[in-house]
């Protein structure tokens, strides 16, 4: 009895040391899952961009991006940016962002804007990020957070120096009457300007009294840009007759603080010659938006020029879409002058307001004659000009409103115009049109209200100066 009971102890107790055992390394594993399974969060700069050059006071966009190479999501928290001279220099902090989550595996990018201190040395700066800044997240490292640009700012004060580029002198200019100079002027520093006047003056030389003759204002200037403009003048009707040079001042009263002072004027290399009266027809050329501005403009230059060489006085009166309206409506074009508006493209609207009362009333004694260029649409072959694409001025067929349109396409025939979905609120889509207005015989129009006209397909300059200087002396 006593032998059997001791190899029942013994055996239970095999058995507690079994199931000890088991229990043991059931625990261990459960430990070892629970280590590899835990919430970490890490945040790292993969990536920080310098621009190469920076302004004092100025902004400029700096590219980073901050990863979350941890297995859980993080909260929200801040990313620094210092300007670091060197790795152990002093942090000068030029701002931060703020990321509101970032996933597990997940990257975050931004083109991040920052604006650069007033008070810091001219020099060369790494910029350094520093993701979780203010210790917002719990890390499994905090030592990864920060990384530098791999190359440097160059930073500098903020520097202005206006000049002026180009001055050109018209040919011709008559006492008491406008001229037009083409003239541009640059920033060349680093800096946006704030507002400032050009002015400009008749010079005999460059020791010569100036005679000013107007001025223009240029509401800023970014840094690196040009302002071209042709700008209108008026010539003193007690100005002597002979030659000037056209001398152009930038910023003439002073009003920005550049870092050269004397180098803000330029002389037109040619001469403009002043003139009491015009023997012959004044001739003032526009022309509407063609090709481009250059191209357009140099295009009426090279006609001053050809109808200089012919003895005939000729402005170029600009560019835009309403400058054939410009140069009725200025009272300083004499009454004898010869008007040129040339266009690139027929548009029904402009050739309807030529023939409206107080449109003719601004013309008066004046001769308009139209010249039609680099278009394949040539109104004397055209039974109806449609609405341009563009054309959102003129009023609608039968419209109440002074100046409507005075003839439309009856697509269905039933004697009613119905603009459908091109018309909305009152307002004209002349893309949309389901039924198009317009004008019939456009050319017979304008023969019928005294106007006449050309159509010269490729802008041959030769023809178009001997075409002009014909219609120059039939008015004569």
């Amino acid at each position: 009895m006593k032998n059997n009971l001791i190899i029942l102890t013994i055996v239970f107790f095999s058995a507690f040391l079994l199931c000890g055992s088991a229990t043991a390394a059931t625990v261990n594993s459960t430990t070892s899952n629970a280590l590899s399974t835990a919430q970490v969060k890490d945040l790292i700069v993969t990536e920080v961009t310098a621009p190469t050059k920076g302004v004092k006071g100025h902004t400029i966009t700096i590219s980073n991006t901050v990863k979350n190479q941890g297995n859980t999501a993080t909260t929200g928290f801040y990313v620094n940016y210092y300007l670091k001279k060197s790795t152990t220099s002093k942090n000068i902090y030029i701002g931060n962002r703020y990321i509101t989550s970032l996933g597990a595996g997940a990257s975050n990018h931004q083109k991040t804007k920052l604006t650069l201190p007033t008070s810091i040395a001219s020099a060369n700066y790494f910029i350094r990020a520093y993701a979780d800044s203010t210790k917002l997240i719990k890390e499994s490292s905090e030592t990864n957070n920060v990384k530098y640009s791999p190359t440097k700012i160059n930073i500098q004060s903020a520097k202005r120096d206006l000049i002026v580029t180009e001055v050109t002198a018209p040919l011709w200019g008559l006492k008491g009457k406008t001229i037009i100079v083409s003239n541009t002027i640059k920033n060349q520093q680093n800096s946006a300007t704030t507002g400032f006047w050009v002015n400009y003056y008749l010079k005999k030389s460059s020791t010569s009294t100036n005679i000013y003759i107007g001025h223009r204002y240029i509401t800023s200037l970014g840094a690196g840009a040009s302002n071209h403009q042709n700008t209108k003048l008026v010539v003193p009707a007690n100005t002597k007759s002979t030659s000037y040079f056209i001398r152009a001042y930038a910023d003439s009263t002073k009003l920005i603080k550049e870092t050269i002072e004397t180098n803000n004027v330029k002389f037109s290399p040619t001469k403009i010659n002043i003139r009491s009266v015009v023997d012959k027809t004044p001739v003032y050329i526009t022309s509407d938006n063609i090709i481009n501005k250059a191209t357009d403009n140099a295009r009426i230059n090279k006609l001053v020029v050809g109808l200089a060489s012919k003895g005939i006085y000729a402005v170029n009166y600009g560019l835009g879409p309403n400058s054939h309206y410009s140069v009725i409506s200025d009272s300083s074009v004499p009454q004898n002058a010869l008007i040129i508006d040339i266009y690139g493209g027929a548009c029904a609207g402009t050739i309807w307001e030529m023939t409206q009362k107080y449109y003719k009333n601004l013309v008066g004694k004046r001769t308009v004659y139209s010249i039609w260029i680099n278009t394949a649409t040539n109104i004397a072959n055209l039974a109806f000009l449609p609405r341009a694409h563009d054309d959102t001025f003129t009023p609608l067929f039968n419209s109440s409103k002074s100046g409507a349109f005075p003839n439309f396409v009856d697509t269905n025939k039933d004697g009613v115009f119905e603009p459908g979905a091109g018309y909305v609120n009152g307002k004209i889509y002349p893309t949309k049109l389901l039924e198009t207005d317009g004008i019939d015989y456009p050319a017979q129009l304008l023969l019928n209200n005294g106007y006449k006209f050309w159509y010269q397909q490729n802008g041959d300059i030769t023809i178009l100066v001997n075409k002009i200087l014909e219609q120059a002396k039939a008015k004569s």
